[in-house]
């Protein structure tokens, strides 16, 4: 499989693109992909963030195959490496003290699996309008990050279970508040809030 690097911005960005070049060469191999793209993962607004990657696989026709993202930080693929990765990596990056542009933010606690995939929809694969559709039925956002002084807040919101109610009952609305240190440490709390009610009540999640 050819894999092409664009849009290397340094000999940095090169370095990490060709260490998930090399990992993405081995797992999709099975795909028989005729082409690979590796390039910075760039929000609509040209945004990207250090080493947010992305790679778009094509078959022999020219067609699109596959996209997918990763991160590379320090030489080394975080992804799937957990909320302590995801911690240095994003501390190391500058955050919160250097403002993130939300759909990184989201990518890199996906990717890194810092935060349950249920709660998130990164730009890959939702795609970045996902960001700004509010949730079916809830009318929220699916994400809201806030900025303080040295510091982020960030809101998730999701469908909760209906419960014995059925498809009768208005579903829950339930909210993971993360709130991000200085040093990019993170606090999560689950609240639930029932359709008509304004108050808020803590769970599990």
């Amino acid at each position: 499989m050819q894999i092409e690097y664009v849009d290397m911005r340094d000999d940095g960005w090169r370095k990490a693109a060709e260490v998930a070049g090399e990992k993405w060469k081995t797992s999709l191999a099975p795909r028989h992909a005729a082409r690979a793209v590796v390039k910075p993962l760039t929000s609509p607004e040209g945004a990207i963030v250090p080493y947010q990657l992305q790679v778009q696989t094509f078959k022999a026709d020219g067609s699109l195959d596959w996209t997918g993202a990763t991160i590379v930080w320090n030489g080394e693929i975080v992804s799937g490496k957990g909320r302590d990765a995801a911690v240095k990596y994003l501390h190391g990056a500058g955050f919160p003290g250097t403002h993130m542009p939300l759909g990184h933010l989201i990518e890199a606690l996906f990717l890194t699996g810092a935060i349950p995939p249920d709660w998130l929809r990164p730009p890959v694969p939702a795609g970045w309008n996902a960001l700004t559709e509010k949730v079916a039925l809830i009318d929220e956002l699916p994400a809201v990050l806030e900025y303080g002084k040295g510091t982020a807040t960030l809101i998730l919101n999701r469908i909760g279970a209906t419960g014995a109610g059925g498809g009768q009952t208005p579903p829950p609305t339930e909210r993971l508040t993360v709130r991000f240190k200085s040093d990019a440490s993170m606090t999560i709390d689950a609240s639930r809030r029932m359709s008509g009610s304004k108050a808020w009540e803590p769970f599990t999640p």
